[in-house]
């Protein structure tokens, strides 16, 4: 596996550090002054996935802890970055097997019997 170009590293941080304000691709093309075609090609080789694809996935990870440390499915959706909570509902189950709510309430089952 070859190293990560310097550049990619750099728009892997500001992805991690800024995905709820990140709206597209196109907003992470605009800030690092990069290509649709580099940046794909980039993500495919080192990544082996889509600058969308893991944009989506860093902002249902966060969703999904939200949603386990008690945040409504609503908080959970803004919070992460989407502005269409049915589009989030729709990724999320795509990902994560079940809804957001049923997620929320299977991981916080256990807590709330915790002293």
């Amino acid at each position: 596996q070859a190293e990560i170009p310097e550049t990619l590293q750099k728009i892997l941080d500001s992805i991690h550090e800024n995905f709820s304000e990140i709206r597209s691709v196109n907003d992470i093309l605009i800030s690092h002054f990069v290509s649709s075609a580099t940046l794909t090609r980039w993500f495919r080789k080192y990544l082996h996935s889509s600058p969308r694809e893991y944009l989506e996935s860093v902002k249902l990870a966060n969703a999904a802890v939200l949603l386990s440390n008690g945040h409504s499915v609503t908080d959970a959706c803004m919070q992460s970055g989407f502005s269409d909570c049915s589009h989030f509902i729709v990724l999320f189950k795509k990902k994560f097997g079940e809804t957001p709510l049923k997620y929320k309430k299977k991981v916080n089952v256990g807590s709330s019997f915790q002293a």
